[in-house]
């Protein structure tokens, strides 16, 4: 929102102020007087997100790496690179990882088993549309429930165990995927990768869904569940060969791990 300019009113004269072109959180940084401060409340910030003893030296020193990262970044407006950069060199390695993960959340078919829920169970069975609902409100609950234990336990089990434990049964790659996206991309095309891995994630869903009833007339039920777990599969080799673990580590850390 660097671009907008703000115009006030005080006594009849008209004031207009241009935002400044870097984050507000880096404003206590930039200050002297309040440098001491922000430093301070970031370090225990990231100590007890960390789960490390307040104000440790490995938080102090993430601190001051991501100030020295985030004012070279936005040191000029031409800093944030081109959305042709995303597809070059070291970025198109995060963009594949990034993009790869929501499209396996996507064409791996959880999101068909949760639109179709009802068919599907009605298919396997659930003769009674009644009770095809209450499994798929079931089904519902216990994926709420999953990502709830996802979210909690992130930073203590890591994102690799959670997504290999996810796609191995098929409870999808919940949170995960899209923590690791806004983790890995650098800073200077962070703001494009996400909007392309967004896209990716949309376009793939809309696909999958409007593809699912065709599919599911051509190839039957039991061929295009096959064909999911074939496509997991796939998923799981994906994260396992190719996925970073990224627990514990500031951005600037995992974009050096992954860009090396």
């Amino acid at each position: 929102m660097s671009g907008l300019n703000h115009s006030y009113c005080l006594k009849g004269e008209p004031i207009t102020t241009t935002p400044p072109k870097y984050p507000t959180g880096l404003k206590s940084f930039s200050w002297p007087k309040k440098r001491s401060e922000g430093k301070e409340k970031a370090v225990i910030a990231l100590s007890k997100l960390r789960s490390r003893p307040p104000g440790d030296k490995l938080s102090e020193r993430q601190i001051e790496d991501t100030f020295v990262s985030l004012k070279s970044a936005y040191s000029d407006q031409e800093s944030e690179g081109s959305l042709l950069e995303v597809f070059q060199g070291p970025s198109l390695k995060v963009f594949l990882i990034g993009g790869g993960l929501v499209l396996f959340q996507q064409i791996t078919g959880q999101p068909s088993v949760l639109y179709y829920a009802g068919p599907i169970l009605q298919t396997a069975g659930f003769s009674a549309a009644s009770d095809a609902t209450r499994v798929s409100v079931v089904i519902g609950v216990f994926k709420f429930l999953m990502t709830s234990i996802a979210i909690l336990k992130v930073d203590d089990l890591g994102r690799r165990p959670l997504l290999i434990g996810g796609v191995s049964g098929l409870i999808s790659f919940g949170p995960i995927s899209w923590l690791m996206v806004s983790e890995i991309f650098p800073l200077r095309t962070r703001g494009r990768g996400i909007s392309l891995a967004v896209l990716t994630n949309f376009g793939s869903n809309a696909i999958v869904t409007f593809a699912f009833a065709p599919l599911k007339d051509f190839l039957g039920a039991e061929n295009i569940f096959l064909l999911f777990g074939a496509i997991a599969l796939l998923s799981l080799l994906f994260v396992l060969l190719i996925v970073p673990e990224t627990k514990g580590l500031s951005l600037e850390e995992i974009e050096s791990k992954i860009l090396k």
